[in-house]
């Protein structure tokens, strides 16, 4: 089941929140000390979640490639709803995926607090199995 919930999870991560609290306490102020990039970021990220509540368990660090920007199309199982904030520096999305058996609502908000790292907070529920809340921190490679 691990792996599934690593699949499903790196099929929604680029596609997947609504208002979910962000973390701040930025070091550098987003759009004032860097220019935020959310609409157009590229390259490798590492990506990773630490539980904050729920049953899913962890899950486990991914490598995400943009290789055009921020706002990639869903997997074609998904419909999605996203946003990229006028500023660039806020990124909010909503999934519901059907996929073999599971059906996976995930909702997520993200902030790019540092020219290199993108923070902030996903909920993800396969329903009828579990349902959970991570901290995701990504690093650009």
């Amino acid at each position: 089941m691990k792996k599934i919930l690593a699949t499903l999870t790196l099929a929604l991560v680029a596609c997947g929140g609504e208002d979910a609290p962000i973390p701040t306490d930025p070091a550098l102020v987003p759009g004032v000390d860097f220019t935020c990039t959310l609409d157009s970021e590229q390259g490798s990220w590492l990506v990773s979640y630490v539980a904050r509540d729920g049953n899913c368990g962890e899950l486990p660090d991914q490598l995400v490639n943009l290789a055009t920007n921020m706002v990639p199309p869903p997997p074609s199982v998904c419909t999605s709803n996203s946003n990229v904030s006028p500023d660039a520096c806020s990124y909010q999305a909503d999934a519901n995926c059907a996929i073999d058996q599971f059906s996976v609502t995930q909702s997520m908000a993200l902030r790019q607090v540092e020219p290199d790292t993108i923070e902030g907070i996903m909920d993800m529920t396969i329903v009828g199995f579990c349902s959970g809340s991570y901290r995701v921190t990504a690093q650009r490679l």
